[in-house]
């Protein structure tokens, strides 16, 4: 794979520096436009850089909880590992005297809500 791409871009370099008039005179008169050899790469970077400017970070953000979901909600006991939402709200937590427990995510959390 690394020799082929050595390969063709070789080809590609030589092709697109040599005027047409030694190909012709090799015998080879089949050859693209010479629009290719400038569009193409120009069309390469365009597409990449919109990618790397606009697609790219754009799945970042869709991907980014809102503010009023309960999952960006981060505290002592939150943070620490091995603990879920679920283990934080479940029974075996809200025995203990020091952690405050809501069976309900909806109304505990409502304070938090923009209105």
């Amino acid at each position: 794979m690394y020799f082929s791409f050595r390969l063709f871009f070789f080809l590609y370099a030589i092709w697109a520096v040599v005027p047409e008039s030694y190909f012709r005179s090799l015998g080879i008169t089949c050859l693209p436009h010479r629009y290719w050899a400038v569009s193409v790469p120009i069309f390469l970077l365009t597409a990449f850089a919109v990618f790397a400017l606009v697609i790219y970070p754009s799945f970042g953000l869709c991907m980014t909880p809102d503010i009023n979901d309960i999952h960006t909600i981060r505290d002592e006991v939150g943070c620490k590992k091995n603990r879920t939402i679920s283990k934080l709200l479940s029974p075996k937590v809200c025995g203990k005297k020091d952690i405050f427990c809501c069976t309900h995510p909806e109304a505990c959390f409502k304070k938090l809500q923009v209105r």
